[in-house]
């Protein structure tokens, strides 16, 4: 009697809702949502319908999403391409999966991919600061037992612009010298571990204690205060790094990753070593430099955006981080945890860094906050 009841109680739902309910799929979610642009309080938690999938997605009950500087850019509509208004933010986030478009797997280049699933995604049609989001079977990827949520959540935008910087545009050999300016944020902290992955000599510098303790476990080498007058000088006392061009008195780095470029490019340069890189991530205002001191080392300045990948760049970063991952070489550092209902508090920490960075912020959504 009770399964008769039911079934008539399902009979006059959508295909889709019918299938949702049989799965024990919600109908809704909570969800951010943007109505108009402005402060980090336009951002709104909702209850929302749960999207429908297009071919080739899977519907991913987020456990964690993580919280990126361009998200806070976007929100205040001062970025280049903005999206329709109202809208959900976000792009990287970790969970399980719980609907595939048809039924089924999807296979991926890292293998196959169905309900059940634990996964982290960068990229989702719907936005990631949600607890569920529609994401292509080509932007989601496998995520080992030992990694937590708000680690997957940590993975997307900081660690692809990280592996581009170093493996993509720096391209870094084993034996060399890497700097990480401005090391204690979640793309330095990703930096200083893949650094270390390929066989580099890792220097990171931080504004604070709490920043650089974040750093040694991250696996650097050396540690810096970049609030120090005259922190720089303290590479000369590093016996393993090359000598700096021409006269070779001071001593240089092979590979800078560069957070702030408007502040340090300048003495960046004047810290390569011959034939050097500088990655520059990160920018918030212009500067005066002299190119003789890129001249001096025959130095190289790149620019990186992490958005930038081809297809096959994507799958190539993925596959790299996910061998890092299953081996454990790669452990994210979370900074902090927040509540969905705190989504306003990370737009301000994420931009503000009050006491400095010390890790990935992310918002945590527990099944049973749900």
């Amino acid at each position: 009697l009770a399964s008769r009841q039911f079934l008539r109680a399902c009979a006059p739902l959508a295909a889709l809702a019918r299938a949702r309910a049989c799965a024990a799929v919600p109908t809704t979610m909570k969800t951010v949502r943007v109505h108009e642009f402005g402060a980090p309080e336009v951002m709104k938690v909702e209850e929302s319908p749960v999207p429908e999938l297009k071919d080739g997605e899977v519907l991913v009950r987020v456990g964690a999403f993580g919280v990126n500087p361009v998200e806070t850019y976007i929100r205040a509509g001062a970025y280049a391409v903005l999206p329709q208004l109202p809208f959900t933010p976000g792009s990287d986030g970790a969970g399980e999966v719980v609907e595939v478009k048809g039924g089924g797997e999807v296979s991926t280049k890292l293998g196959k991919i169905g309900v059940g699933s634990r996964v982290y995604f960068s990229g989702t049609r719907t936005g990631a600061y949600a607890s569920h989001t529609a994401v292509s079977g080509q932007d989601v990827f496998p995520l080992p037992d030992s990694v937590s949520f708000e680690q997957g959540a940590a993975l997307g935008v900081p660690y692809k612009t990280a592996w581009r910087a170093l493996h993509m545009k720096m391209k870094v050999t084993p034996g060399k010298s890497l700097l990480v300016h401005g090391a204690s944020g979640a793309v330095g902290l990703a930096a200083v571990q893949l650094g270390k992955a390929a066989g580099l000599l890792v220097i990171g510098t931080a504004s604070g204690e709490r920043g650089m303790q974040a750093i040694r476990e991250a696996g650097a080498d050396y540690v810096l205060n970049h609030r120090e007058e005259g922190y720089l000088n303290k590479l000369d006392e590093i016996a393993l790094l090359p000598p700096r061009p021409p006269a070779g008195k001071n001593r240089a780095v092979d590979y800078i990753l560069e957070n702030l470029a408007n502040v340090n490019l300048d003495n960046d340069m004047m810290r390569l070593a011959k034939d050097g890189v500088i990655a520059v991530v990160g920018n918030r205002g212009s500067l005066e430099v002299n190119p003789r001191n890129l001249m001096q080392c025959e130095g190289t300045v790149v620019g990186v955006l992490g958005g930038l990948f081809t297809a096959e760049q994507k799958a190539e970063a993925h596959a790299g981080l996910h061998g890092l991952l299953q081996t454990g070489v790669l452990k994210p550092l979370i900074g902090k945890a927040y509540p969905i209902e705190s989504v306003a508090e990370t737009h301000v920490d994420v931009i503000e860094q009050k006491g400095g960075a010390a890790g990935k912020l992310v918002v945590s959504l527990p099944q049973s906050a749900l």
